[in-house]
C-alpha cells in the first residue's frame, strides 16, 4: 500500500508541475493576437478572430497570465511543502488511500448475488443492458448535441473542453473525458459515445450494491430494473451528453449521503466519497448544485435535530472543500466565458399569472420523462413507487422511514424550485430522480416480498417483462420525436459529404450546418456552410443568385421562391426540404 500511495503523489505532483510548467511556457511565448490566432488555426476556423477576440478580450489574456503564475507559485509551495513533510504526507495518503480502497472492494464483494443463480440474473441483467446500448448506439444517428459537443470541444483537447464555455452545453469532464478518447480511437461517433458503455456498467452496479445493502439482494434487482428501464436511462446510455455521468456521480454521493446521516457513520471515508461524488458531478454539469443542495439541506436539518460539534465541523469542511475545489476546476470558465453562461436554469421562465398552466404542462411533462413516456406505464410507475412507499411507510424500519423520507423531500425539491424562482421544470438537471425512483420502487418490491416469499420463483420473468417492456416503450417514443427524425435526414446526406463532392451548404435549417460540419469533419472533407442564423458565425442571407451544392429548407419558406438556378429535389420528409444543384 505504501508504494501505491508514494506513486499517486508523486504521479500527482509531477501531473501538476507539468501542466503549470506547460501553461507558463504556452501564455509567455504568444502575444495576444498570436494566442488567439494559434486555437483558431488549430480548429480550422481563422475567419472568426474578430468574434474571437470579442469573447476573449485582452483583459482575459492578462489575466490568465496572472493567475498561471500564482498557480506556478502555489504548486512551488506545494512541493516544498512535500519535501518537508514527506513522511508525514504519505503516511495521511496511505491511510487515506487504505480506507477507500477497502471499501471499494468491500462495496464489490458485498454487491454479488450470494446464491449462483442471482449472479447469473445479474450478469444477464447487464448483458443485456450492453446488447441495448450498442444496438441504439448503430441504431440512431449521431444527435445535434453530439455534434455541438465533439466539434466545439471534444475535438479541440482538454484545454479548450475544460475553458471554452460559450453556452451550458459544455458538460466539462464528459468533454474532457471524450477528448482523451478522441486521440486513441479516430471515429468521432465510437469517440463519444463508447465511454457511456462502461460508464453505464459501473452505475448500474454501484447501484445494485447500494439498494442490495438497504434493502435485500431480490428489492436490488427490482430496483435496477426500474432504473436501467427508464426512459432518461435509456436516452443517454448512448446519446454523449454528462447526463450518464451525473448519474453515477449522484448514486455515489447518495450512497456516502446514506452512511454519513442516516447511518451516522461520521467516517472520514465516506465524507471524501461524498466530496469526490459531489465535485465531479458540479464538474460535469453546474445544476448538479440542485441535487446538492437537496443533500445539504437535509444534512442540515439533521444537524438541527441532533448534531454534535463534530459533526457540524464535518458538515461545514465538507461542502467549503467541495465549494473551494470545484471553484479552482471552474477558474478557466470564469475568467474566459460572460456571467449569463454561467447561471442557466434560474432565471423566471414563466409570468405569475401562467403559474397554473405552467405547473399543469411542466408537471406531466416531468413525470412522463422521468417515469414513462407511456401515460399508463408513468402513473402505474408512480403509484407503486409513491403510493406504495407511503402505504407501507408505518411498517417500514427506523432506517428505512428515514431513507424515504429523504426521497419524498427530494421530490418536493423541483416544486419549491418551481414555485420560488418561478421556474419551469427543466427535466435534465432533475434526472438524478431516476435513483430516488428507483430506491423508492425497491422499498415497495422488498416489503411485498417479505409478505409473499413465494413470488421468488417468479422474479426473473417479472423484472425481464418489466425491463423489456420499458425498452420497448422508450424505443417507439424516441423513434417518433421530431429530433430523431431530424437526425435521420442528417445521416442520409452523410454518403454525399463524404464522397468530396459537396463543398457548401446552405442551411436555411441551422440544425443542419452543424450536422454537415460534423460530417465533414468525421470524414476529413472541405465544407463551406452557412446558416441562415443571424447569430451564427457562418451567418449570411440567401444569395439566390450564389450555386450552393446543398440547400436545406422547409416547407413553405420564401427561399424555395427565390432560386435562381436549376435545383433537383432530393428529399421531402417531416416538413424538411432537401435541393442539390442541378449539374
Amino acid at each position: 500500500m505504501r508504494r501505491i500511495s508514494i506513486f499517486m503523489v508523486i504521479t500527482f505532483l509531477l501531473v501538476l508541475v507539468s501542466i503549470t510548467t506547460a501553461a507558463l511556457c504556452f501564455l509567455f511565448a504568444f502575444n495576444y493576437e498570436e494566442f488567439i490566432r494559434f486555437f483558431l488555426l488549430k480548429m480550422d476556423k481563422p475567419y472568426l478572430y474578430q468574434k474571437a477576440a470579442d469573447y476573449f478580450p485582452a483583459s482575459s489574456f492578462s489575466l490568465i497570465r496572472i493567475v498561471s503564475i500564482i498557480l506556478a507559485v502555489f504548486v512551488l509551495v506545494v512541493v516544498l511543502q512535500f519535501i518537508r513533510h514527506r513522511h508525514r504526507i504519505l503516511q495521511k495518503t496511505e491511510k487515506v488511500t487504505s480506507a477507500l480502497l477497502t471499501t471499494a472492494v468491500k462495496h464489490i464483494q458485498l454487491s454479488l448475488p450470494q446464491q449462483r443463480s442471482g449472479r447469473i440474473f445479474l450478469l444477464f441483467i447487464f448483458l443485456f443492458y450492453i446488447v441495448r446500448t450498442v444496438l441504439c448506439i448503430f441504431l440512431y444517428p449521431i444527435d445535434f448535441d453530439e455534434a455541438d459537443t465533439y466539434l466545439l470541444f471534444s475535438s479541440q483537447g482538454p484545454l479548450v473542453s475544460a475553458s471554452f464555455y460559450p453556452f451550458p452545453n459544455n458538460h466539462i469532464l464528459f468533454s474532457l473525458l471524450t477528448s482523451i478518447t478522441s486521440w486513441i480511437i479516430p471515429d468521432p461517433e465510437t469517440a463519444l459515445r463508447l465511454p457511456l458503455v462502461i460508464i453505464g456498467i459501473f452505475l448500474l452496479y454501484f447501484l445494485f450494491g447500494f439498494l442490495k445493502r438497504i434493502f435485500s439482494e431480490t428489492a436490488a434487482f427490482a430496483g435496477i430494473c426500474l432504473f436501467a428501464g427508464s426512459y432518461p436511462v435509456y436516452l443517454f446510455s448512448f446519446l454523449a451528453r454528462g447526463y450518464l455521468l451525473l448519474l453515477l456521480f449522484y448514486t455515489v454521493a447518495f450512497y456516502a449521503f446514506y452512511q454519513l446521516v442516516i447511518q451516522k457513520k461520521n467516517e472520514r471515508k465516506y465524507k471524501l466519497l461524498f466530496i469526490i461524488a459531489s465535485i465531479g458531478g458540479l464538474y460535469t454539469i453546474p445544476t448538479f448544485l440542485y441535487a446538492l443542495a437537496g443533500f445539504g439541506l437535509l444534512w442540515f436539518i439533521h444537524l438541527l435535530l441532533n448534531g454534535s460539534k463534530a459533526g457540524w465541523l464535518g458538515f461545514i469542511k465538507t461542502f467549503f472543500i467541495t465549494g473551494f475545489v470545484t471553484a479552482v476546476l471552474y477558474t478557466p470558465v470564469f475568467i474566459t466565458a460572460r456571467w449569463e453562461t454561467l447561471q442557466p436554469y434560474m432565471n423566471p421562465t414563466y409570468q405569475q399569472s401562467d403559474t397554473l398552466t405552467m405547473f399543469r404542462f411542466s408537471f406531466r411533462y416531468m413525470v412522463e420523462y422521468l417515469l414513462s413516456p407511456n401515460a399508463a406505464v408513468a402513473v402505474m410507475i408512480g403509484f407503486v413507487s409513491f403510493a406504495g412507499s407511503v402505504l407501507i411507510f408505518r411498517k417500514l424500519t427506523n432506517v428505512h422511514q428515514q431513507l424515504l423520507l429523504f426521497c419524498f423531500l427530494q421530490l418536493l425539491f423541483p416544486f419549491f424550485i418551481f414555485f420560488a424562482f418561478r421556474q419551469a421544470f427543466p427535466v435534465k438537471p432533475w434526472m438524478h430522480l431516476t435513483v430516488i425512483i428507483a430506491v423508492a420502487g425497491a422499498a415497495v418490491f422488498h416489503f411485498v416480498y417479505s409478505i409473499f416469499p413465494k413470488l421468488k420463483s417468479m422474479l426473473p420473468l417479472l423484472l425481464f417483462l418489466i425491463l423489456a417492456g420499458e425498452t420497448f416503450i422508450c424505443y417507439t417514443h424516441r423513434t417518433k420525436v421530431s429530433v430523431t427524425q431530424y437526425n435521420s435526414i442528417a445521416a442520409h446526406f452523410e454518403p454525399f459529404i463524404k464522397s468530396g463532392k459537396i463543398k457548401t451548404v446552405y442551411a436555411d435549417i441551422p440544425y443542419f450546418k452543424t450536422m454537415m460540419g460534423f460530417y465533414a469533419y468525421k470524414h476529413d472533407q472541405k465544407l463551406t456552410t452557412y446558416s441562415s442564423r443571424k447569430r451564427s458565425n457562418r451567418f449570411e442571407e440567401f444569395d439566390a443568385s450564389k450555386k450552393y451544392d446543398l440547400i436545406f429548407t422547409a416547407t413553405g419558406r420564401p427561399l424555395l421562391n427565390q432560386l435562381q438556378h436549376q435545383y433537383d429535389t432530393l428529399l421531402v420528409k417531416d416538413g424538411i426540404v432537401v435541393l442539390s444543384i442541378r449539374q
